[in-house]
């Protein structure tokens, strides 16, 4: 009877083991053989088979739970080959009901076969819904003949869709999956972290920025100078982000006390979109710094709107063009001040982040009454495993690709910040896939060398 529970338990929970302080331990090998021999020719029963692989409310059998998930990135590839050829504005604008056929002729695409495939493979996530026409038989109806709708997750991929994620996917499919093809040779080349300094891998960071990530090594030359010498893709990128801001913007406004401050400076803003939400909801004033084309850019994005126009017009918003990596041009602090970084230091790896937050302490200086509060996707702050520690190891993982960067966690949040003069006061938890660090200036801080340039 109690092989028969382990077994049932195994199946229900997978197997477990308390070796974890006890590496290369012959009870350690022992636990390692069990795993191979308990599931080398196991099957479940019938039943239990059928609850968790055909009704997904039972246990899923190891081996096909594995390979389903080494096929992630082809699910990855149907989501971006549905949201660039707009499968669900198609359906949308029809009011549903649309063949296969009819959506390859909108969207010119000559395989028809092929359009089903993408759609039925997207289905079987959740994007998209078929049926059969009335009154005719499920068995006899192939794919092609079948009806198409959106569901709630393939209306998110409408462009017209107040919380719109067809930018970001078309970008993480164009831009960064080919990319990540590469991720063991990136990986491969990575030096080993065999010095500690200051709560920082030094000579491992600094051997690391030597290193080209996976991105640059497929379009020769970096994320930034990619985007600036193709115009359709940084046009993406910008939508992509003003989505972004637009699915955070409750939870930016609701989660953090605004109202405690009278300006805040936006570092990194982009077009200046956070800033937009924020006024709109508090009263204070804002500074958008960026890099002189990107503020030309924000200019003519805040002139497209009479409110955001006549938010400019009253002083209540002033753009600065200049470099995070030039202290000079960081928007000198005045009391009570917050300086916001939202997804700026996941970019970078570690030398350059401190780099930007020394500019920032020195735009500080003196003043009193200053916060800087980071907005990114911190790792490990729930269990892993749960739906927020995944998406935000998958950005990690993005980061990796693109920049040869990473979500950092408090420890390394911490290290950094004393780095540039700053304590660390807060992890704060939103309602989103961000947490806010929340940080103040050290009052008595000698800044120590400058990271050696790489």
């Amino acid at each position: 009877m109690s092989s028969i529970w382990e077994q049932m338990r195994s199946l229900l929970f997978g197997a477990s083991g308390s070796y974890a302080d006890a590496a290369d331990t012959p009870q350690g090998l022992a636990f390692e053989q069990r795993l191979v021999a308990r599931h080398g020719n196991t099957l479940p029963p019938w039943p239990l088979f059928k609850l968790g692989a055909v009704y997904g409310v039972g246990p899923v059998p190891p081996n096909l739970r594995a390979l389903l998930d080494g096929s992630f990135f082809l699910i990855g590839a149907c989501l971006g080959t549905a949201a660039l050829f707009d499968f669900a504005g198609i359906i949308g604008r029809r009011g549903g009901g649309v063949t296969a056929a009819e959506v390859a002729k909108e969207c010119n695409c000559a395989d028809v076969n092929a359009v089903g495939r993408v759609l039925r493979a997207c289905e079987n996530w959740g994007y998209f819904e078929s049926y059969v026409p009335r009154d005719c038989d499920s068995k006899s109806v192939s794919n092609e003949q079948r009806l198409w709708r959106n569901t709630l997750l393939s209306a998110l991929l409408r462009e017209d869709h107040p919380h719109s994620v067809r930018a970001q996917i078309m970008h993480l499919y164009v831009d960064i999956f080919p990319a990540s093809a590469l991720l063991f040779e990136t990986i491969r080349d990575t030096p080993s972290n065999d010095v500690e300094t200051d709560g920082l891998r030094a000579r491992a960071d600094a051997s690391a920025t030597k290193q080209p990530s996976a991105f640059e090594r497929v379009h020769q030359c970096t994320f930034w100078e990619y985007l600036s010498s193709h115009p359709d893709r940084w046009d993406v990128f910008n939508r992509a982000m003003r989505s972004s801001d637009a699915l955070l913007g409750s939870t930016i406004m609701k989660d953090i006390d605004w109202g405690r401050y009278l300006r805040v400076i936006d570092l990194g803003a982009a077009d200046g979109s956070l800033v937009y939400h924020l006024l709109s909801a508090f009263a204070l004033k804002a500074v958008i710094f960026d890099l002189p084309p990107v503020i030309e850019h924000a200019k003519a994005y805040w002139n497209t709107s009479p409110e955001r126009s006549a938010m400019v017009a009253s002083g209540r918003v002033q753009f600065a063009a200049g470099d995070l990596f030039d202290a000079t041009t960081v928007p000198a602090a005045e009391e009570g001040d917050i300086y916001v970084m939202r997804n700026i230091w996941h970019d970078w790896r570690d030398p350059d982040c401190i780099r930007i937050g020394r500019s920032v302490r020195a735009a500080i200086g003196d003043v009193r009454n200053v916060k800087l509060v980071i907005l990114e996707a911190s790792i490990d702050q729930y269990p892993r495993g749960s739906l927020l520690e995944r998406f935000r190891v998958a950005l990690d993982q993005i980061m990796f690709t693109a920049f040869r960067s990473k979500e950092r966690d408090r420890i390394e949040f911490d290290a950094l910040l004393r780095r540039c003069g700053f304590q660390l006061t807060e992890v704060r938890h939103l309602r989103a896939s961000l947490v806010a660090v929340i940080a103040e200036p050290l009052s008595h801080w000698v800044q120590s060398p400058e990271p050696a340039d790489q």
